[in-house]
């Protein structure tokens, strides 16, 4: 069994572009604007907060850049309005790959798309791990990071796959229907709203393999 903590460490060890944001500027943002930032909300900025190959896109953007401009009151943002301020008990996290304002909730850490100051539920993101890993595997050229790679497998018993599997999911891990389960060196990513899985095995999962097995 592997936490989604470790998964995400091996993923960002092996990406490329990671680009963080000094700490002192992300805390200067939060003590100016008394914005209550989660802990591994500011992990994440300081970690990958400005990597724009990762957490951009045409529509998407979650950079910390973004984030500061939505308190600064900063173009785009001069003036929010009403669509994009935010629920109560929450703060703005960005926007989505499907052009969509994102809320990152205060007591729980889930992620929400949001408008007019209303959460839609339920969550898109458990948290901001989960996030990371959706971006991770949203990219269009990700497959080289593994040496098997094999896509839309259709489940023909949903409701038996995930109890036949429950036992290697990996926890609190968790977007827009899909879950991630890994095994014996393999990392199955199930979607159960399409009843079907991509496989992925080898290359950086090695590193995980090592771990399980206490190799590395």
């Amino acid at each position: 069994m592997i936490s989604k903590e470790k998964l995400v460490e091996v993923l960002m060890n092996n990406y490329p572009e990671v680009v963080g944001v000094c700490s002192e500027r992300v805390d200067h943002l939060i003590k100016e604007n008394n914005i209550p930032l989660r802990s591994e909300h500011r992990s994440f900025f300081v970690l990958y907060g400005n990597t724009t190959s990762l957490i951009t896109s045409m529509f998407a953007d979650c950079t910390f850049d973004r984030f500061e401009q939505y308190y600064l009151a900063q173009p785009p943002f001069e003036e929010v309005h009403d669509e994009e301020k935010v629920p109560s008990g929450t703060i703005y996290f960005g926007h989505d790959f499907n052009d969509e304002f994102l809320c990152i909730e205060n007591n729980t850490g889930e992620i929400y798309v949001y408008g007019f100051q209303e959460k839609e539920a339920p969550a898109y993101y458990e948290n901001i791990d989960s996030f990371l890993i959706y971006c991770f595997f949203w990219l269009n050229d990700k497959d080289h990071f593994f040496e098997i790679v094999k896509k839309d497998i259709v489940v023909e018993n949903i409701e038996q796959f995930k109890l036949d599997n429950e036992a290697f999911k990996i926890k609190k891990l968790k977007f827009k229907g899909i879950n991630y389960y890994y095994y014996c060196g393999v990392l199955f990513e199930f979607n159960a709203e399409t009843g079907s899985y991509n496989l992925y095995k080898g290359g950086i999962l090695n590193c995980l393999t090592d771990l399980v097995f206490g190799n590395g």
